[in-house]
C-alpha cells in the first residue's frame, strides 16, 4: 500500500506548485482547473436531468389533459416540484463552487487521519477521511492512500469540502 506525495499527488490531482499555493492559503491553478471542470459538471448534469424531467411533465400534463385526467395533473405537477427541488441544490452546488473559485482560499486541516468505511448496499461502501471534525468523503483509490492515524496536513475547498490536496506530516 504505497503512501508517497506522489501517489497522493496522482489521485488528488495536484502538482508542487499546488501545494506551494496551499501552505499560502491558496487555491493552485491546477485545483482551479478542477473545480471548474466539476462545476461544469454540475451545470451539463443538471440542464440533461432538467430537459429529461421536463419531457416527462410534459407527457403527464398531456396524457391528463387529453385523456380529462385530473391525477394525471397533479402528477406532472408533483414531477415539475422535484425537478424544481433538484435543480436548486444542483445550482446551490454550482453556486458554492463558483464562489470557491472567485475566493481563491482553501481550508487547511492538520492531525491524525481516521479511515472510516461506511457500508452502503451490498457492494459498495462509503470511503470517509476524518480529521478531528472534518470529514472528506473520497473515492476508493483516494481512500487507500492514506495511512490510518498518521498525522496529515489536508488542504480543502472551504464551501464544498472538496479535498484537494494532502501531505503526510508524521507516520505512526
Amino acid at each position: 500500500m504505497p503512501q508517497t506525495l506522489d501517489d497522493l499527488m496522482r489521485e488528488l490531482q495536484f502538482d508542487h506548485s499546488d501545494l506551494e499555493a496551499n501552505r499560502y492559503g491558496e487555491l493552485g491553478e491546477n485545483q482551479r482547473t478542477r473545480l471548474r471542470q466539476m462545476r461544469m459538471r454540475y451545470l451539463i448534469g443538471g440542464i440533461g436531468v432538467m430537459l429529461g424531467i421536463s419531457i416527462v411533465a410534459a407527457l403527464f400534463f398531456y396524457w391528463g389533459i387529453s385523456q380529462d385526467n385530473p391525477i394525471l395533473n397533479i402528477i406532472a405537477l408533483a414531477v415539475i416540484f422535484f425537478d424544481a427541488l433538484g435543480m436548486t441544490l444542483l445550482g446551490r452546488h454550482y453556486a458554492l463552487l463558483s464562489a470557491e473559485l472567485s475566493d481563491g482560499t482553501i481550508e487547511t486541516f492538520e492531525g491524525e487521519i481516521e479511515r472510516v468505511i461506511r457500508p452502503q448496499g451490498r457492494r459498495a461502501g462509503q470511503y470517509l477521511l476524518r480529521i478531528d471534525d472534518a470529514e472528506f468523503y473520497v473515492p476508493k483509490e483516494v481512500f487507500k492512500h492514506f495511512i490510518h492515524q498518521a498525522r496529515y496536513r489536508v488542504y480543502c475547498s472551504p464551501r464544498t469540502r472538496t479535498l484537494l490536496a494532502a501531505e503526510l506530516i508524521e507516520e505512526r
